[in-house]
């Protein structure tokens, strides 16, 4: 029989959040598995690793899992942390050898403490460990910065086509498919790889829009003509500051080196001459605000530097000083983390009104704390299951949450760090976003997936935060240079 063996560690690192992550970020909530249990807990999660176990269940082969890892975006992982992990990750593997392949869940910018390619470093580790011979396919983030290393030591690449992310599992599904073809000796995957001088913020580098959306256009079609077995356009994660940082073309060809380099060079020709679509000025809050006023609503306000999925606090309170400072009314912002706030709320009870200073307390990048008095109408240990198309039957945890009424405005406190991907963050906490007349949310783009189709109008706000779109506001020490929009090429 068959054997297949899976695993990963995936972790989005903004480098320059003072939020370390260490490895009980892994071991929360059921992130962090081994063996059996990872099999049967992945085996109802429609993710990379889901799709792994499905397609070996209906091919007739073994799935036998190593570790299977993940925490959310945040600082550097702590080098004994990564150094535990990958030797967790190693040995699972080495305990289910031989294998037919390994196919892995990895993001492609994760950065640990003297690893800035920790995601190369994993790939390296395991050739090392399996041989030339053993296949290695492992399913990347959209924001993967891609190296030559993650090239040289792997089979195949893929990465997800959409950002909003909704296609996690059928990428999965496509990395099984490559490692059936590559067993049964039907294809013989060789890839490229190209990187064109540009970095991009993810606001501008969203799959819905081009130049990115056409350039997934011209892969689909490739494969449709059977010219290649896959290709990604990788956006790039910016607020990694490593070498590789920015666009990443690759394309996987059946046994053609030539022909991959070749179309990934066009690819990276195209992005070159569409690069000013990556580079855009969005407006501060009090801007956002007056342009919310007069936009038809329901209109939602996208807090895109404060997001947690890339790595930011979650704790600006800038949206909200704005919207009070023009005495805005029915408006809800989900959410804030601040855990102090949230505790005094919580020690005060529902129905009291408290003073207190919310937000702006992680670090100097998102803020000042900002004084408020309010009603304390909910609170809540803030689990609610997804109903969004990026996390649809997940149970969440925000922690404890509060939400306290500030004049005419719902303020979601949460103990957690929260990325608003889905209407349960307000829903399951009584405030409905379809009754907004401005509905805030810290996410770049991920946020569209679900509320894109419940707003008339979406405004994309440029505040304070670690996920600056203004990408000269970031301090780079590693990247590549010269790099467009940082250097005059």
């Amino acid at each position: 029989m068959s054997r297949w063996i899976m695993g990963g560690i995936v972790h989005e690192t903004n480098t320059s959040s003072t939020l370390h992550t260490r490895l009980a970020d892994f071991s929360r909530d059921d992130q962090l598995l081994t063996g059996h249990e990872a099999v049967e807990y992945h085996a109802q999660v429609r993710n990379p690793w889901g799709a792994f176990i499905h397609v070996g269940r209906k091919e007739g082969i073994e799935v036998r899992s190593s570790l299977t890892a993940m925490a959310a975006p945040s600082g550097l992982i702590c080098k004994e942390d990564y150094r535990n992990l990958r030797q967790r990750l190693l040995d699972g593997i080495s305990a289910h050898l031989p294998a037919h392949g390994i196919l892995l869940w990895l993001h492609g910018a994760m950065v640990a403490q003297d690893f800035p390619d920790a995601d190369g470093d994993l790939l390296q580790a395991i050739r090392a460990l399996v041989g030339s011979n053993t296949p290695i396919i492992a399913v990347l983030d959209y924001h993967g910065n891609i190296s030559d290393e993650m090239i040289d030591h792997s089979t195949a690449l893929v990465g997800y086509n959409t950002y909003p992310h909704v296609d996690e599992y059928e990428s999965g599904l496509e990395a099984a498919r490559i490692m059936l073809l590559t067993n049964r000796r039907q294809v013989h995957p060789v890839q490229a790889l190209a990187k064109p001088p540009i970095i991009a913020p993810g606001v501008f580098a969203r799959s819905g829009d081009s130049p990115m959306q056409s350039m997934h256009r011209q892969i689909a079609q490739w494969k449709q003509d059977n010219k290649i077995i896959n290709g990604s356009a990788f956006g790039g994660f910016p607020y990694a500051d490593v070498y590789e940082a920015g666009l990443s073309l690759v394309i996987v060809t059946d046994n053609d080196r030539p022909l991959a380099h070749q179309l990934a060079g066009e690819l990276c020709n195209y992005a070159w001459q569409q690069r000013q679509s990556f580079a855009r000025r969005l407006p501060p809050p009090a801007e956002a605000v007056t342009k919310a006023l007069a936009a038809p609503s329901p209109v939602l306000l996208a807090d895109v530097a404060d997001n947690p999925g890339a790595g930011a606090s979650g704790d600006s309170a800038a949206i909200l000083k704005a919207l009070l400072e023009r005495g805005v009314s029915k408006a809800a912002i989900g959410t804030i983390c601040d855990q102090e706030a949230v505790f005094a709320c919580h020690a005060q009870g529902i129905g009291k009104t408290i003073r207190l200073d919310i937000g702006g307390k992680t670090d100097p990048y998102h803020g000042p704390p900002l004084p408020v008095e309010g009603y304390i109408r909910l609170l809540s240990d803030g689990r609610y299951v997804g109903e969004g198309p990026m996390r649809k039957g997940r149970l969440a945890r925000m922690g404890k949450t509060a939400v306290l009424e500030v004049g005419d405005i719902s303020v979601l406190l949460t103990e957690r760090r929260v990325q608003a991907t889905d209407p349960q963050v307000f829903r399951s906490q009584g405030i409905e976003p379809l009754h907004q007349r401005v509905l805030v949310v810290k996410s770049t783009v991920h946020y569209r997936a679900a509320f894109e189709p419940l707003v008339q109008t979406i405004i994309e706000v440029h505040g304070p935060g670690l996920a600056d779109p203004n990408l000269q506001n970031t301090t780079y020490k590693c990247l590549r240079r010269p790099i467009f929009p940082l250097d005059p090429i």
